[in-house]
């Protein structure tokens, strides 16, 4: 917790400014809640330090412990040059998560994780999708400020409720892998998709 509070202190949510820790304390809240280990709560509360942060693996290493570094390192993408634009290498690098998650066993600690993360951020989703609605009158536009649109977002969720269906959990990993697919549903489903803008093509007949 310490090491997370001297990285992300200054960081906040890109939607509502909600300070960051926030997140990390929901994430480690459902690793726990799904019967986690104490090393992997610790790690829910890294998993975004190298990604957003820079802070190597080596650090976790040696501030907290190796396994966790490791679970951290399993659940951060590829860091990419400084000053990249991320909204034009966003298919690959969820192509590469997707994949990765795909190959990964059920016995994988990361797992647990992975799908904590998932859920908080697509409840959040939600409850910001809600507010949306009620604010601009539609869900259009919902979107518009992240590095890919509304069939991309599908794409991608309901590409990772499939690849985390594929896997084995305990009865209380079950209960939070419920909680991702009614987030899901609440998001995308019954409502017109808009394509993406951004040449990414996520959701069109060629992709599915």
């Amino acid at each position: 917790m310490a090491l997370a509070v001297e990285h992300h202190a200054k960081q906040a949510r890109k939607r509502d400014n909600e300070p960051y820790l926030g997140h990390l304390l929901s994430v480690a809240g459902n690793v726990i809640e799904a019967g986690g280990s104490e090393t992997q709560a610790a790690a829910a509360l890294l998993h975004d330090i190298n990604e957003d942060q820079h802070v190597s693996f080596e650090v976790i290493a040696d501030r907290v412990s190796p396994l966790v570094a490791d679970i951290v390192r399993n659940c951060s993408e590829r860091e990419e040059p400084e000053g990249t634009d991320r909204s034009g290498t966003w298919a690959d690098r969820k192509q590469m998560a997707l994949d990765h998650l795909r190959e990964m066993d059920s016995s994988d600690q990361s797992l647990l994780v992975k799908l904590a993360d998932k859920v908080n951020n697509s409840e959040k989703a939600v409850r910001d999708f809600a507010r949306w609605k009620r604010e601009n009158g539609g869900a259009e536009g919902f979107w518009g400020e992240f590095n890919a649109g509304d069939s991309c977002q599908q794409w991608w969720y309901t590409s990772l409720l499939t690849a985390f269906r594929e896997k084995e959990y305990t009865p209380l990993g079950r209960t939070l892998l419920d909680r991702f697919a009614a987030a899901v549903d609440a998001l995308f489903d019954g409502r017109t998709i808009a394509q993406c803008t951004s040449g990414h093509q996520h959701g069109t007949a060629a992709q599915q």
